[in-house]
């Protein structure tokens, strides 16, 4: 499988390409190219303000780690809409301490960054929920 991972080689981003590497698959990365490259990845250094992508260049999927503002998920979304067979935005919500109201701008934003992405692309939510700490026994 080819696998375009929208982000860096930071937190998700690299779990996400150590476990499909670990599986043989191929990955592509597409970010401000301001880390050092992960081995066997190749880097497509970009800007998510008007994301740009070789001609005739065709992944499985793409996955978005780094769609923090709306206008980024829709303009990749629209980049790659014949590009990809599934468009996997990952929001950052679950990381936020319990409960969400706390963060509920959070929660907005991630929902408009799906919002702006659906339209073009066939997409894939993968909502996660973070339960409250298990008591101390």
């Amino acid at each position: 499988m080819n696998i375009l991972l929208l982000g860096g080689y930071r937190f998700l981003g690299r779990a996400i390409i150590a476990a499909a590497q670990a599986r043989g698959h191929a990955v592509s990365a597409f970010n401000r190219g301001s880390l050092t490259t992960m081995p066997g990845v190749e880097q497509i250094t970009g800007d998510r303000e008007a994301p740009t992508f070789a001609a005739g260049r065709r992944w499985d999927v793409a996955i978005d780690t780094s769609g923090y503002i709306p206008r980024h998920a829709r303009r990749s979304a629209e980049a790659l809409s014949d590009r990809v067979e599934r468009y996997v935005y990952v929001s950052s919500i679950s990381v936020y301490p319990y409960p969400i109201r706390a963060n509920a701008m959070k929660a907005t934003r991630s929902q408009k960054c799906l919002k702006a992405a659906i339209p073009t692309t066939p997409l894939t939510q993968r909502p996660t929920a973070r339960a409250k700490p298990r008591a101390k026994q």
